[in-house]
C-alpha cells in the first residue's frame, strides 16, 4: 500500500468515523493510531525512528497525536484516555501547521472547533497532522529518484585488548546526537572509552560523507577504527 492509498483507504474514513462519533473516545484514539502510523508508509527506505523524530520536531499536531498514540507504552502518560484529556486541554495548533489555511479540511468543511465540545481539540489535532502527513506525501511523490541522505548516530565503546592495545567494540545507533553523547559518556564508565560521532549518506548506495565526531571520553584509537 502506497502513502497516498493508506491515506485515502485508512486515515480519512477513520478521521470521518471520528466526526460522526464526535463524543466518543474510543473513536478518537484510533484516529490517533490510525494518522500516526503514516509515517511507517512514508519510511520506505527511511529508517522510522529517525523520520518520526524529525516529524514530531516539525509539527506540533503530529507531536501531540504520537503522544495519544503511545501513551499505553509510555508510564509517564498513564494511559489513551488521560492523554486524551491532557492534549484537550492544550492550546490548538496553529493554521501554519501542515499546509491548513483556511477553515476548512477535507471532511465536509468541518473544522474541528465547530463539531461541539467533546473531542473537538484532538479533532482538531488530527486533522492537522493528517495535513502535515499529507503535505509530506506530496514531498515523498517528488523525491521518489533521489537519494537518501540520513543522518546516523553512533557510539562505540573502547577496551584494552590482551595486549594492551586500544581497540573499538560493537557500534550502537543512538536516535539524536544528543542521545549519542549520552550513551557514550555512560559507556565511557564502563569501559576504557568511548566515542559519539554523526555520518550523511546513503544506505541503499553506501555512499557516506566524512563522520563528525560528536564527543569522545576516556582513551579511543580513532585510526583503530578504519582498521
Amino acid at each position: 500500500m502506497t502513502p497516498n492509498e493508506y491515506m485515502r483507504e485508512i486515515v480519512e474514513p477513520t478521521i470521518k468515523d471520528m466526526v460522526a462519533n464526535r463524543s466518543s473516545s474510543r473513536h478518537a484514539f484510533i484516529a490517533c493510531v490510525v494518522t500516526f502510523h503514516t509515517v511507517d508508509y512514508l519510511a520506505g527506505k527511511r529508517r522510522k525512528a529517525v523520520l518520526r523524530a524529525e516529524y514530531r520536531r516539525q509539527s506540533p499536531a503530529f507531536a501531540a497525536v504520537d503522544r495519544i498514540a503511545h501513551a499505553v507504552k509510555d508510564k509517564r502518560s498513564g494511559d489513551w484516555r488521560s492523554a486524551l484529556h491532557v492534549e484537550e486541554g492544550r492550546a490548538q495548533p496553529s493554521t501554519t501547521v501542515g499546509e491548513r489555511t483556511s477553515g476548512k479540511n477535507a471532511f465536509g468543511g468541518l473544522r474541528g472547533a465547530t463539531v461541539g465540545k467533546e473531542r473537538a481539540d484532538v479533532l482538531e489535532l488530527v486533522n492537522a497532522a493528517a495535513d502535515f502527513l499529507r503535505s509530506k506525501i506530496r514531498e515523498d511523490d517528488t523525491q521518489q529518484d533521489q537519494p537518501i541522505n540520513d543522518t546516523y548516530y553512533v557510539v562505540i565503546p573502547f577496551d584494552r585488548n590482551a595486549e594492551g592495545d586500544i581497540r573499538p567494540g560493537a557500534a550502537q545507533e543512538a536516535i539524536s546526537a544528543g542521545a549519542a553523547e549520552r550513551r557514550a559518556r555512560a559507556l565511557a564508565v564502563e569501559h576504557a572509552g568511548a566515542i559519539a560521532f554523526s555520518r550523511c549518506g546513503d544506505p541503499v548506495t553506501g555512499e557516506f560523507q566524512d563522520a563528525t565526531i560528536l564527543a569522545q571520553f576516556g582513551e579511543v584509537d580513532l585510526s583503530a577504527l578504519s582498521g
